[in-house]
């Protein structure tokens, strides 16, 4: 593999911080702890850009600790309810999620694959010194923050449903059939039955049981699973809300793919749709994209989709197989490239080729 020279640019954030954590150190403001999230689906084990997010995460983590005196804790939010398998019925597609699709053994996608996130979990948590809890996505969506500003999203849906899905008949707000667990993906049967201030009953369409309904309120049980754009817009304005009462400092590490136009357009412009003030909002830290030979993002879904990715070795697909070859030693250098990135804005806020992370990781 030919080597080139590290060309570290400067950036517009260069010019005005010279550590990441200039960007929060102003506003911990006496704060009582730095809450992180991140998040990830386990519908295969982390390929190697899945890796590097959850370990920039870990490392914004320390640096903040580090930089502020702040104790920092993250919670890694895992998306059971992420498509584990589809099936096209009556000329709409359903599907079951990573918790109720099981192989042949009778073993669910989930309990194949979060194994292995919470082995990184783990590993970086005692190298960094940063706290981890890992929540589901049930756990989320059961929270009284995220639930009213669920049925906030229902009750106002004409508002909503332009920034969440202009091209849908609905605003992605379903859930499964209590008899098959099938979901409609694209919620075109969802119907609003009744609604007022406190909750919302509302109907979907299953092609084998039938119709059903649950209710949606602050204080209801029932299971509330969510499009991306719904559930993104909920988590930023409730991470705002819960860091608030628990006067915490909320930020926020995921992909670069969430930044940008996504991030401005439909993330915060929503939170504060929702009443969040912006300048309670989350801080947003999005990890490097690691680019493949092409200079697209690395995709985890095109990779779980299918072969695309055949041509690299099978370590930057797989972070079991990297730890089965080559044990804990080649996630230290990854850990130790990502702690690198904080304290060089050059280095954090850019991209990376593949090929780059694969030297590092030599």
């Amino acid at each position: 593999m030919m080597r080139y020279p590290d060309v570290f640019a400067p950036v517009a954030l260069s010019h005005i911080c010279d550590q990441v954590a200039d960007l929060v150190s102003t506003r911990v403001n006496g704060r009582k702890a730095i809450e992180l999230n991140t998040s990830a689906q386990p519908n295969s084990n982390p390929h190697l850009g899945t890796v590097t997010t959850i370990f920039s995460a870990f490392a914004l983590g320390a640096h903040l600790q580090e930089r502020t005196g702040v104790p920092a804790r993250l919670t890694f939010d895992y998306l059971e309810n992420a498509c584990g398998s589809v099936e096209l019925m009556g000329g709409a597609t359903y599907q079951r999620s990573l918790a109720d699709t099981r192989n042949e053994e009778g073993r669910s996608k989930l309990d194949c694959y979060l194994p292995e996130f919470e082995r990184l979990i783990r590993f970086a948590s005692a190298r960094t010194g940063v706290d981890a809890v890992m929540q589901s996505y049930s756990a989320f969506q059961s929270a009284p923050a995220v639930r009213g500003f669920l049925l906030q999203m229902v009750q106002r849906r004409s508002e909503f449903q332009p920034l969440l899905g202009a091209h849908e008949p609905n605003i992605h707000v379903r859930f499964p059939c209590p008899a098959c667990r099938r979901i409609e993906k694209g919620a075109a049967s969802l119907r609003v039955e009744e609604v007022d201030s406190e909750q919302a009953v509302l109907s979907m369409e299953c092609p084998l049981h039938g119709r059903h309904a649950v209710t949606l309120g602050v204080a209801t049980d029932s299971y509330i699973d969510t499009g991306t754009a719904v559930r993104d817009v909920a988590k930023m304005a409730a991470l705002a809300v819960q860091a608030r009462e628990k006067e915490h400092l909320a930020v926020m590490m995921d992909g670069v793919d969430w930044g940008g136009a996504w991030a401005w357009n439909v993330s915060a412009l929503g939170a504060t749709m929702l009443g969040v003030p912006y300048a309670e909002l989350p801080i947003r830290y999005f990890s490097p994209s690691i680019l493949d030979a092409r200079g697209a993002k690395f995709s985890k879904s095109v990779f779980v989709a299918s072969g695309t990715y055949d041509y690299l070795p099978r370590e930057c697909l797989d972070s079991r197989y990297m730890y089965e070859k080559h044990g804990d030693p080649v996630f230290e250098r990854l850990l130790r490239m990502t702690r690198t990135w904080m304290s060089d804005p050059t280095r954090f806020f850019r991209n990376y080729s593949i090929d780059y992370v694969v030297q590092e990781m030599a």
